[in-house]
């Protein structure tokens, strides 16, 4: 695992191994602004620190940085962001933006399914190129009779599927990259650890 990999697993988890020395030394603000602006469900997170952290538990400093992570879930790219993970879009935020905004922010929500869509087209993909990479090496590993081989170049069966499956990927690949720089990621995923 990466740095920042690591970073979001303690930050998602918060205090979620119980020991209150890491709670007593918790910027509850930051956590405050992340959970904000990347859970799910933030109330479900506050009591998630309340339960494993106790008394060490700041909420004036949580409620602080959710009020600033909330600027950044109820914009355009926080729309992106949620629909990219399928978290339904945020009626709350809705009722600040005005018409014109609120379009924009749709829009957003339902190209972040989009991108949610194609990474789960792409991971099936993947999926199918491991398979058929072991198919074909299976294949080139066996000798064939001339009535297998007949066969396989009658019914167009000789022919890799991995290119064309890498070709696939390559193209989804694209698209998610191409809707991912519209919009910008939320700072948890650029906290410099």
């Amino acid at each position: 695992m990466t740095k920042l990999n690591w970073l979001l697993l303690f930050i998602l988890t918060g205090c979620g191994t119980g020991s209150v020395s890491h709670c007593a030394t918790t910027d509850w603000k930051i956590i405050g602004r992340i959970d904000e602006e990347i859970a799910y469900d933030p109330d479900l997170k506050q009591k998630t620190h309340q339960d494993y952290c106790k008394q060490k538990f700041n909420k004036e400093l949580w409620d602080e940085g959710r009020q600033v992570g909330s600027i950044f879930r109820c914009s355009k790219d926080g729309a992106f962001f949620a629909g990219s993970r399928a978290y339904p879009l945020k009626n709350s935020c809705l009722a600040k933006l005005t018409k014109d905004e609120s379009l924009f922010f749709q829009k957003a929500h339902q190209e972040g399914l989009k991108a949610h869509q194609l990474w789960d087209r792409i991971s099936s993909l993947h999926t199918k190129l491991q398979e058929a990479e072991a198919y074909e090496a299976k294949k080139a590993s066996q000798k064939s009779s001339p009535t297998q081989e007949f066969g396989r170049w009658l019914f167009n069966t000789n022919q890799p599927r991995s290119p064309s499956i890498r070709e696939d990927i390559k193209e989804k690949q694209d698209q998610v990259d191409a809707l991912e720089a519209l919009y910008k990621a939320p700072y948890a995923l650029e906290y410099p650890y």
